[in-house]
């Protein structure tokens, strides 16, 4: 059925249809969006601490099951 053969209450409906998909989508982008959000506080306090780190301190970094030094 072509636009102008659709009644106005069809119309309404294909309306409807695409506004509850998009708002789905923004409900996502908006999850999204918090997720990296609350990651970029963390990344962003990983980094305050380990700029006030003392130079020579030793560090590790856990690989798979394996501790392994960093300098």
């Amino acid at each position: 059925m072509s636009e102008v053969e659709m009644t106005s209450e069809e119309k309404r409906g294909k309306i409807v249809a695409e506004f509850r998909v998009l708002n789905q989508r923004v409900q996502q982008l908006r999850s999204q969006l918090l997720d990296l959000s609350g990651e970029v506080t963390e990344h962003e306090r990983v980094l305050k601490v380990l700029e006030e780190a003392d130079d020579d301190r030793v560090t590790y970094r856990l690989i798979g099951e394996v501790s392994i030094s960093v300098s």
